[in-house]
């Protein structure tokens, strides 16, 4: 994994179990559980499921899952899940292709400014 997608508090397998990232460096990243430093080479993305949206907090509505201005549906000719952000009065509109846990993270920061956990 590239450690400019990652943030503080995004959730990544570290040796095949789910860790917080606490501090990056250009060399280094410190987890929460393990308290280790390791290479972002070592680390691996979560991929993104129902589970976890419903872990998010998002209500499941027929196929599609809701939080605030996020709309995410799975579309199995993309592979992945496609969030939709929609503003009050339709003055953002976007459609994104999410496959992660830590990308669902970082994009519902900086839209809502606050953190996206379990």
């Amino acid at each position: 994994m590239d450690a400019k997608e990652l943030r503080l508090g995004n959730l990544i397998y570290n040796h095949n179990e789910i860790d917080t990232i606490l501090i990056i460096s250009e060399t280094s990243i410190e987890f929460g559980k393990t308290l280790m430093n390791n290479s972002p080479k070592n680390i691996k993305p979560i991929p993104l499921t129902d589970e976890w949206l419903l872990k998010f907090g998002f209500e499941k509505s027929d196929v599609v899952y809701k939080k605030g201005w996020f709309e995410l549906w799975y579309s199995s000719y993309a592979g992945c899940f496609r969030l939709r952000i929609i503003k009050i009065g339709n003055d953002i509109e976007k459609v994104i292709n999410i496959y992660h846990v830590h990308k669902l993270q970082n994009i519902y920061f900086l839209f809502m400014e606050e953190e996206l956990t379990r």
